[in-house]
């Protein structure tokens, strides 16, 4: 496979990357996964999609583990090829992974063929941000039948880790002791706010309650609002209320009055979770900044937050800022007034503004080149939009290098 370089000629659509094989369920290969080696690029490259190669009907590895995950009732679901290939060679036969896109309804329709119960074992990090499921299709697993679960790994480690250092028993008593994945998604969510103080608490149960609000089925909403209530320590009534209300799509924290016009829309979910990463860490060390005045003069994208909880409070604070900071008075929203005095209250250190900037704008480029990436997975080669995507993706990548040299 090749595409047109700037000169006209052919170039190795892969070139620089090991490829894997993907196959359909009958064995016979549709298209291919290929990782970067070295240089520059988004990390995985994809066959684009065709008639054959459907990234949201086909997992990788299936063709080979599907009669052992009959034989064994369940199924591992993994982040990538290589931990396919890991846990294959270790004994587990039953390992698949998607290619380069969330599990959807397709995804778990194609292995409900074969087992009723799944497990996902992604690192500790990728399993608690949800981005094993689209947030959207969170019912389907209920609605079809299948009892999904979560497999919590050691924090920094995936299942090719684990094998490759001779762990695998580490491996196999996290899919032993997994859990459902909305009540893993849910004791992460409530973990991250203060629960011996009622504001704390409360706004806990408004960001499970969201969660929990998105499932179809009443009875499940029913039982796992009596967990948000176990889990927090907040009235069972009211949390049942809270539910319901998030069911009905009155959960979103909207503000009133002109500043709500010029302000955007929240994101479906205010988490104001702590950080977890260092670019979460590096953004909220902005944002900082940002309520202590210290952007005056500056110019600042909302584009450098990649959480959208911190996007939309820096949108907040660029339209409520009077005199270089911020009046708290002003801010009707109990989550986002919480966050901001938070952010007041810190005493560390600040962070260089300087450092902070460069390290952002280098990370809202990788986030761009990876979704320039994913469109030109999906685009025919001789379509004139793949031309332009592949000059986007050429012009981020030296802006990018151009901005590591300075």
């Amino acid at each position: 496979m090749s595409r047109r370089g700037s000169r006209g000629g052919l170039i190795d659509w892969f070139s620089g990357r090991v490829m894997f094989p993907i196959r359909d369920l009958k064995g016979d290969a549709v298209g291919f996964g290929a990782r970067i080696l070295e240089g520059d690029g988004p990390k995985y490259l994809n066959t684009p999609e065709t008639r054959l190669y459907k990234k949201a009907e086909l997992l990788y590895g299936l063709d080979r583990a599907k009669a052992d995950i009959t034989r064994q009732g369940y199924a591992i679901v993994v982040e990538g090829y290589t931990d396919v290939i890991a846990l294959h060679r270790a004994g587990l036969p039953i390992a698949v992974a998607s290619c380069g896109t969330a599990l959807g309804e397709d995804h778990f329709d194609l292995l409900r063929r074969f087992a009723d119960r799944i497990v996902l074992a992604f690192d500790a990090d990728q399993a608690g941000a949800g981005a094993a499921i689209r947030g959207d299709e969170l019912h389907i697993p209920a609605e079809l039948g299948l009892d999904l679960r979560v497999a919590k790994m050691p924090e920094g480690r995936d299942p090719a880790d684990l094998v490759q250092d001779g762990d695998t028993s580490v491996l196999l008593s996290a899919v032993e002791d997994s859990v459902p994945l909305l009540q893993f998604r849910l004791e992460r969510e409530v973990t991250g706010h203060r629960l011996d103080e009622p504001e704390g608490r409360a706004r806990a149960v408004r960001a499970a309650a969201t969660i929990v609000g998105r499932l179809t089925d009443p009875v499940a909403r029913s039982e796992y609002a009596r967990y948000i209530s176990r889990l927090t320590g907040a009235d069972g009534p009211a949390v049942a209320a809270a539910v319901e209300t998030a069911a009905r799509g009155g959960g979103s924290n909207r503000r009133s009055g002109p500043a709500a016009a010029e302000a955007s829309s929240p994101p479906t979910e205010l988490t104001f979770s702590p950080p977890r990463s260092g670019q979460d860490k590096a953004e909220r060390d902005l944002l900082r900044l940002a309520v202590a005045g210290r952007l005056a003069g500056r110019t600042v994208e909302p584009a450098l937050f990649g959480r959208p909880d911190h996007r939309h409070v820096f949108e907040l604070i660029r339209t409520e800022a009077a005199d270089g900071s911020v009046d708290l008075s002003g801010v009707e929203d109990e989550a986002v007034a919480g966050f901001l005095r938070t952010l007041v209250m810190d005493d560390s250190p600040e962070a260089d503004l300087e450092e902070l900037l460069a390290r952002l704008e280098l990370a809202a480029l990788d986030r761009s080149m990876d979704e320039i990436g994913k469109r030109l997975e999906q685009t025919d080669p001789t379509d004139q939009s793949h031309s332009q995507l592949l000059s986007e993706l050429i012009a981020l990548e030296r802006t990018r290098r151009r901005k590591q040299i300075e």
